[in-house]
């Protein structure tokens, strides 16, 4: 396990991935499924999108669960569904999968942000798990917010 700071370093180390590969870096957008086919030229929106775009499903499991689940259950089910019966698991499974684990359909999340090539809104998930993005060009700088009801528990 690592401690709150070193994971708030993760995040940010990860976001700016994302930032760069969305705002910096492309010459034209592409999608994070198709970045997926091209892993060396494309490893910043991969790994970096890969991570920011967990972490925000994470925080829209717990949001419409009422912190009851989380992206845990996801990968729990998914390693059941298909790890354990050595099935290989498609984008479409993990959206259904995300469906049936928080009750919310998530067809126009995956639509904008897997499938197709729109930019997420970092800034406005983050602050709804209870965190503070300060950034510039490519640096992102991650606080907890003091007064906030944070989806995100950092004692779990």
């Amino acid at each position: 396990m690592i401690n709150e700071s070193l994971y708030l370093k993760k995040l940010e180390r990860y976001i700016s991935r994302y930032i760069v590969a969305k705002n910096l870096w492309p010459e034209q957008s592409i999608s994070l499924l198709d970045a997926g086919k091209e892993k060396h030229k494309n490893w910043l929106l991969l790994y970096g999108g890969g991570a920011t775009i967990a972490l925000i499903i994470d925080f829209e499991i717990r949001e419409a669960t009422n912190n009851l689940k989380n992206l845990d259950d996801l990968m729990l089910h998914l390693k059941k569904s298909f790890g354990e019966k050595g099935l290989k698991i498609t984008s479409k499974d993990i959206e259904e999968a995300l469906t049936k684990i928080s009750g919310k359909n998530f067809s126009d999340f995956f639509s904008k942000y897997i499938y197709g090539t729109e930019k997420l809104d970092v800034q406005a998930y983050l602050e709804k798990g209870g965190l503070i993005m300060d950034s510039f060009a490519d640096e992102v700088y991650l606080s907890k917010q003091v007064d906030a009801n944070p989806l995100l528990n950092f004692s779990n």
